[in-house]
């Protein structure tokens, strides 16, 4: 087989990300999860190694979003890699460098681990056992990785005690409901990750309110077949927050426009149609995020809407409507936002039934879309590919989309006026 490029690997490269949050439920930073090649030829050592680098390169220099941002990235290196230093490649002010637990512990992994330390980097160690030979290892551990699934409220109390006798903080991951997450906070856990986050909270009686079913209602007249610039201008204007950010926007260096835009109908106009509809979806979503309700929420939801359009765009799948698909998306955590179940906020939001349907969990030929985009943010690759197949797609051309998808999303949040 010819040698791979650094560039043909890169393009073969899955990723996908998932929060870490605190206790509190504010963004701590992110774990990156790799799959280096579809082909098994190619799954070897070198290449994770190298897979792992492009994945944290683009991270980094993606920026990962704005002054919210806790900038902290998880990534997973192999006892090899960790002893040839390649976390050193990485910012040491950046990166959490997580490792499996070891079945022998050596002086060398000892050592390197004291470098990494040493250089700034902070050590996560997943699949924490509590075995007293390993104490060298703890004393160098600042997070122990607890698998919330997998332990009972018993182990899961017992491993907390064997991790509290060092200094340490204690991550549980793959938390997947709200209620695990109280037991696990009531019993003092530091990090969470997982998708309890994206579950609504129960809220008996909760209705929507004025100002939410007002922004709800925008939808109307952003989702009309033919444009109306001038109808569209004149409800902007009555809305200063979202004037003041469109112009901003408009008038920051990603545009470079000769002139400054001085008016929302010359904004409108030159952003066209398309463009400034998907940012006023945008806006208004990340808007109507509650007080304590993590922004990360909205965050997710763009990435997954332009992810859906894009890989649509690229295909030529049957049934794929990249406006459709965008919508589906950008509307798959409304519930989660609002806290309400997703056919009563549907209720305010003018969609077609099968875009509904497939919001709602039932039935459609868009439910496989919503399925992609979860792979891809869970890692589930197995799923991801038996997806891919089903509705035709090229993963390469695919893993492309979810990239762009991600840097497309931290431009948009990475721009606040006064961030």
């Amino acid at each position: 087989m010819a040698q791979k490029t650094d560039r043909e690997l890169y393009t073969r490269t899955f990723f996908a990300r998932q929060p870490v949050f605190t206790r509190a439920e504010s963004l701590w930073g992110y774990e990156f999860f790799y799959r280096d090649s579809l082909e098994a030829e190619s799954a070897n050592i070198a290449d994770s190694h190298l897979a792992t680098l492009d994945v944290a390169a683009s991270a980094f220099g993606g920026q990962m979003r704005d002054s919210h941002d806790a900038s902290r990235v998880l990534l997973t290196f192999t006892e090899q890699a960790l002893l040839e230093e390649v976390p050193l490649a990485l910012p040491s002010g950046l990166t959490v460098v997580k490792l499996h637990e070891p079945d022998v512990l050596t002086d060398e992994l000892l050592s390197a681990l004291q470098h990494l330390r040493a250089e700034g980097y902070m050590l996560a160690l997943d699949g924490f056992s509590a075995q007293p030979s390993f104490k060298d290892l703890y004393r160098k551990t600042d997070i122990f990785i607890l698998d919330a699934l997998s332990l009972d409220s018993f182990d899961m109390k017992r491993m907390m005690a064997a991790a509290r006798e060092f200094p340490g903080k204690v991550l549980a991951k793959r938390v997947e409901d709200r209620e695990h997450y109280a037991e696990l906070s009531a019993i003092g856990v530091d990090l969470y990750q997982g998708f309890f986050f994206q579950k609504p909270v129960n809220i008996p009686g909760r209705k929507l309110s004025s100002n939410e079913v007002s922004r709800l209602n925008l939808f109307r007249l952003l989702e009309r077949t033919e444009p109306d610039f001038n109808e569209l201008a004149a409800m902007v204007q009555t809305d200063v927050s979202i004037s003041y950010r469109l112009l901003a926007y408009l008038n920051s260096a990603a545009f470079s426009f000769p002139q400054k835009i001085h008016s929302i109908k010359q904004a409108v106009v030159i952003l066209g149609w398309t463009t400034v509809r998907n940012w006023l979806r945008l806006i208004i979503l990340t808007d109507m995020v509650p007080h304590g309700k993590s922004p990360e929420l909205v965050f997710i939801s763009a990435i997954r809407g332009k992810f859906l359009e894009k890989t649509c765009i690229g295909h030529t799948a049957p049934g794929c409507d990249a406006g459709g698909l965008f919508l589906l998306g950008l509307f798959s955590l409304l519930d989660a936002l609002l806290d309400m179940p997703m056919a009563d906020v549907l209720d305010n939001v003018p969609l077609e039934t099968e875009i509904k349907n497939a919001l709602c969990g039932h039935e459609s030929r868009y439910a496989p879309w919503l399925d992609l985009a979860r792979c891809f943010e869970n890692g589930n690759w197995e799923k991801l590919d038996a997806d891919m197949q089903e509705l035709r797609l090229d993963p390469l051309v695919v893993a492309r989309c979810y990239y762009d998808s991600l840097l497309w999303a931290n431009s948009f949040f990475g721009f606040r006026p006064g961030s």
